[in-house]
């Protein structure tokens, strides 16, 4: 039997008021419906006119599979909008990840029927590619371990300190932001996490922030980040099958 309210997620029954959430959790069993599809999409030899082949469905249940084994590969940040990706390509050095980030964007205004009144938001329909650079395989632990650092300090700013004016870092709902702080883990090659605090990446413009907004609640985010991780990853496995 499916589960209505992860369903909800997809589909936004009508007389339901919206999800609100923001959890991982919901992500990843998201990717459990996406990568049954898959499952069954690569058994069908017929041409089903998705533009993509049981080669490519085959390899989007293989990374859906490995991502859930090993999060440390994806780390989901629904409340941000965005997917943060550590993976490798077809030719790169084999010691080496891409750090990539998913970004939510092309919002488009909905207003949705729930239980007891009309709710205004705002559903995703498509993502931006942002790539923030390369790591050691050796140092994924302590990248990890100092953007942890940067974002637990930074999350943590409220009121006045999330203004991003000025010059400052703020602490906006936006892909952006999770952006910046990668990026600042990664431009420092000292271990001083200090240091690295003392040099704030300033976030870039252009997303939408995906928190809770005036008049509103936040925003329904986890099929789009699902939805755009698996478009992502068909995409990628054309450039792979073209290098093999």
């Amino acid at each position: 039997m499916m589960d209505v309210e992860l369903l909800h997620h997809i589909y936004h029954f009508d007389g339901i008021d919206l999800p609100t959430n923001q959890d991982g959790r919901t992500c990843w069993k998201l990717c459990d419906l996406f990568s049954s599809f898959a499952k069954k999409m690569e058994e069908n030899e017929e041409d089903d006119f998705s533009g993509y082949s049981s080669t490519h469905y085959k390899s989007l249940r293989k990374f859906l599979k490995y991502a859930s084994i090993c999060t440390s590969h994806i780390e989901w940040f629904p409340g941000y909008g965005c997917v943060l990706i550590l993976h490798r390509d077809a030719v790169q050095r084999q010691n080496s990840l891409n750090v990539t980030v998913l970004g939510l964007d092309s919002h488009h205004h909905v207003v949705h029927s729930g239980q007891n009144r009309y709710e205004f938001s705002a559903i995703a329909q498509t993502y931006v590619e942002l790539f923030v650079g390369q790591i050691d395989v050796t140092k994924k632990e302590d990248f990890w371990r100092t953007f942890q650092t940067l974002f637990d300090k930074a999350s943590s700013r409220k009121g006045d300190g999330r203004s991003a004016s000025d010059g400052k870092q703020g602490h906006q709902k936006t892909p952006a932001f999770i952006h910046a702080l990668l990026l600042q883990a990664l431009k420092c090659p000292c271990v001083d996490v200090e240091m690295k605090m003392k040099t704030d990446v300033l976030p870039r413009g252009g997303f939408t922030d995906v928190g809770r907004h005036t008049g509103g609640e936040a925003r329904d985010t986890a099929f789009a980040l699902v939805r755009s991780l698996c478009v992502w990853t068909l995409e990628q496995s054309f450039y792979h099958e073209e290098d093999e």
